[in-house]
């Protein structure tokens, strides 16, 4: 299933989906403008931007998020998004063990609200069936019964029911809700605090006449700039990875053994202290898009780069993450 689902996160599957995000991003430039000088909370800002994006791209739901009051789907996908306090331990409990889940019967997401967006998700795919119109997003995509992808004619069709294909979109929503906001938040806020790296990168955005998938992909600086939040900023700051084969790690020390870790074991693997080891990177708390010019990129190891995991469970939506911090009018 994973390999069919990749699919819908190629790039000509970008492509389709480039013109929906400008419209959600040109309704956030609209949104500032009236409200220039004012303050705002850039979290907030970028989850209702983000809401917007992920509504359109991947249900076909057309809302206004950042309209008062925002919709109402918004206040859900915060509700779901929710990790202080109790749901954080909640969250927690399931990474250590799923026998204790389900015999404290741990539910991440409130029945009532789940039960909602499914209900959400399953009108727009039939609306869509019926209509049989095209947008270009997850829903069409889903809805795709040709059994092959352009970009992996391999992927072998699976059949869905409708059931499984709103798990799968509600999946989407959940990884991205909060993800793509907060690297857009960290993004603005790294650009604030260096005045120089901003400058140079507004010289490249304002350099292309009209922007396009192709003319967005070549943009280098803005490519290292966003490389450069994900290492100083990753999306998860963990990952859990099963050992599947006997594997011994050596001790550094004297003062070590040597730890050895059996097929079965979930290890868990610390993104944020990694990407912040000044033995991989000199100076990790400074800001430094240089880190990935084409100059010195080719000596980051790329074991110890991953902002969207690593290995065959790597983010199927990377490419989808990467879009609206580049999309956004810096």
């Amino acid at each position: 299933m994973r390999k069919r689902l990749n699919g819908g996160f190629t790039p000509n599957k970008m492509k389709d989906m480039f013109g929906i995000i400008n419209e959600s991003v040109d309704t956030l430039v609209e949104y500032l403008s009236e409200r220039e000088g004012a303050g705002v909370d850039s979290r907030e800002l970028f989850t209702r931007l983000n809401c917007n994006v992920i509504l359109n791209t991947m249900f076909g739901i057309e809302c206004n998020c950042l309209k008062e009051p925002p919709h109402k789907l918004f206040s859900m996908g915060n509700e779901i998004n929710d990790y202080s306090s109790w749901k954080f331990v909640r969250i927690f409990a399931t990474t250590i063990s799923m026998t204790l889940t389900k015999l404290l019967d741990i539910n991440l997401v409130r029945g009532e609200l789940f039960v909602h967006f499914m209900q959400a998700i399953k009108g727009s795919l039939r609306e869509r069936e019926r209509n049989k119109t095209f947008r270009g997003d997850m829903v069409d995509f889903m809805l795709d019964n040709k059994g092959e992808t352009d970009d992996e004619p391999s992927a072998k069709k699976i059949n869905l029911n409708e059931d499984e294909k709103a798990m799968q979109l509600f999946g989407f929503f959940i990884g991205g809700y909060d993800a793509i906001s907060a690297l857009l938040a960290y993004s603005s806020y790294e650009l604030a605090v260096n005045p120089d790296i901003q400058r140079r990168l507004r010289e490249e955005v304002e350099g292309v006449t009209h922007l396009t998938y192709e003319s967005l992909m070549n943009m280098k600086y803005l490519d290292m700039v966003v490389s450069e939040v994900l290492r100083k900023w990753p999306i998860a700051v963990f990952i859990d990875r099963k050992c599947m084969e006997q594997f011994v790690i050596q001790p550094e020390h004297a003062n070590e053994a040597e730890l050895i870790l059996e097929p079965g074991i979930l290890c868990w693997i610390p993104i944020y202290a990694i990407h912040r080891d000044p033995k991989y990177y000199p100076e990790p708390e400074k800001f430094d898009p240089e880190r990935f010019s084409e100059k010195n990129k080719h000596q980051i190891n790329r074991s110890v780069y991953f902002p969207f995991g690593a290995g065959p469970r790597t983010c199927i939506g990377e490419l989808l993450c990467y879009f609206p911090p580049l999309t956004e009018n810096f």
